[in-house]
């Protein structure tokens, strides 16, 4: 996977063929050639400015506030600082100044095809989180999003064995609740889906189709865990699941 680096190359077209649930408004096509185009609230020049500086912040090691005060970008709050400015979101340290790379860079492929609106275009499906996996330059920019971590990874020390363990703190048991203890059945349901919005029937009303989709039976995790030690500790369990029976 080629990382999008250089906000000036071709883009690859793409159709994806599909309409909004919101509005029901077909989502825009984007001709193979199309490059990043200044917008009216965001241009191509903002988007390297914003990259420069993200990057001057990780090889630093400290990103600055609107009032010229430095945090350092350690190991414990270093990656939830980052992340805050590259997505950016409401916790960022200094969006004047590092924007939000991301964000932008969704919605300017988005608007690839019709950059200035006199058109009157909607919008491609990378401006909607529920449909921009579809489009393959998703992946591309995300893996030019996630080399800025990498970037910043490749700061930090390695782990110690302190950090890498749990200290004091046993797991003495794991169940699964269910109907058959530590089973847990799946099984195949029918369902609607309303596809008013996606195609045009040539009538007013409800649209839907019937599918069948995976499911599962209601299920509870039991752990008990022992804390030899003298403080409260908190604890994050996650777990993963293989196909054992086919029936």
């Amino acid at each position: 996977m080629i990382p999008f680096h250089n906000f000036h190359e071709p883009l690859e077209g793409y159709s994806a063929h599909l309409s909004s649930n919101i509005n029901g408004l077909p989502y825009s096509s984007r001709n193979a050639g199309r490059k990043l185009a200044d917008l009216e609230e965001c241009a191509v020049q903002d988007m390297e400015r914003w990259r420069e500086r993200i990057l001057q912040s990780i090889n630093l090691g400290v990103v600055v506030d609107p009032n010229g005060h430095e945090t350092v970008l350690d190991e414990i709050h270093g990656i939830d600082i980052l992340g805050n400015i590259i997505e950016s979101s409401y916790d960022s340290v200094n969006v004047p100044f590092y924007g939000s790379l991301h964000n932008w860079g969704h919605v300017l492929m988005a608007a690839a095809h019709d950059p200035d609106g006199r058109y009157k275009l909607n919008p491609g499906v990378m401006d909607d989180t529920a449909t921009a996996l579809r489009d393959p330059i998703f992946y591309r920019w995300h893996r030019f999003i996630d080399d800025l971590f990498q970037e910043y990874k490749k700061t930090l020390p390695p782990y110690t064995k302190d950090e890498l363990s749990f200290g004091n703190v046993f797991v003495k048991s794991l169940n699964v609740k269910a109907e058959q203890p530590n089973t847990v059945k799946t099984f195949f349901r029918e369902d609607f889906l309303d596809v008013s919005h996606a195609f045009y029937f040539g009538r007013t009303g409800s649209v839907k189709v019937r599918y069948q989709h995976l499911d599962h039976e209601p299920f509870t995790y039991q752990f008990v865990v022992e804390n030899t030690g003298t403080k409260t500790r908190h604890a994050k369990f996650e777990s993963t699941w293989d196909l054992k029976t086919i029936i």
